[in-house]
């Protein structure tokens, strides 16, 4: 069935709205490891349950050139993360260490095309919350010209970019390049918001407009689109998170099944 209404980015009226992706489909194929049927399934964790799942979250919201204009950024970023072997993963070859400690290690990541990159992140953001998904991302203020800066205008100075590159290691916990957390908005911190797909953790922060990211120099010192850093990390802390969520959630339908045979 088409769906007619206004493009929410460019705000085009009276044209023919594709069902965008909340998040690229390219994720979901390597994630759920999709064959020609769609029958395989990964755990899906929200509002306190598991499940199998397969679904893909996508809405109507966007004209044939603007769903193109954020393609070309889907694509690339696809090319950067882990590939489908667990292995190649460009991004963190091209990573060069600035700084190093037993936790983390700051890196120069400006050999990567940091506007593309920065665009497909921060529209993964958009998307979710102009689409009111679940979990709920909410950029508030942020929300327009973040709009505009997709269309083409210059980052906003209050609005910040952190990318961590979350290699394979250690063992015994989910694998990086199956893993995909869901964009949210944190409760605590309503201008932080989160999303990992294929070993890249993307924190975007929406600071209050009398809040410069000037301000924060310990967000500003990491910059990914203005300073062309990233951090890397094994990502032990992140995983075990999505683990533990997972594990206090109440399992339903096959997963429940298969949990009471084991």
């Amino acid at each position: 069935m088409t769906t007619t209404g206004t493009c929410a980015l460019c705000h085009a009226s009276g044209v023919v709205l594709i069902e965008s992706h909340i998040v690229s489909q390219w994720v979901y194929r390597r994630i759920l490891g999709y064959d020609s049927t769609g029958g395989s399934h990964g755990v899906a964790v929200a509002a306190g349950r598991a499940g199998f799942s397969g679904k893909q979250v996508t809405k109507p919201l966007l004209c044939r050139p603007c769903e193109d204009r954020l393609g070309d950024w889907e694509n690339h970023a696809a090319r950067n993360v882990l590939q489908e072997d667990g292995v190649t993963f460009p991004a963190l070859a091209s990573a060069v260490t600035v700084a190093k400690d037993t936790e983390i290690e700051v890196v120069d990541l400006s050999a990567l095309d940091l506007d593309k990159l920065t665009r497909f992140a921060v529209s993964v953001f958009w998307r979710a919350d102009v689409a009111g998904s679940e979990p709920i991302v909410d950029l508030g203020d942020a929300r327009e010209p973040i709009r505009l800066y997709l269309l083409g205008a210059a980052l906003p100075n209050d609005i910040e970019v952190i990318l961590t590159l979350i290699h394979q290691t250690p063992p015994g916990l989910p694998r990086v390049d199956r893993l995909l957390v869901y964009p949210e908005t944190d409760t605590e911190q309503p201008q932080r918001h989160e999303f990992i797909a294929c070993g890249m953790h993307f924190t975007l922060f929406t600071a209050p407009p009398s809040i410069p990211a000037a301000a924060l120099p310990h967000i500003a010192e990491a910059s990914f689109p203005r300073r062309g850093r990233g951090i890397v990390s094994d990502g032990r802390s992140i995983r075990a998170a999505v683990a533990g969520r997972a594990q206090a959630s109440t399992a339903y339908g096959k997963l429940a099944r298969k949990t009471r045979k084991s």
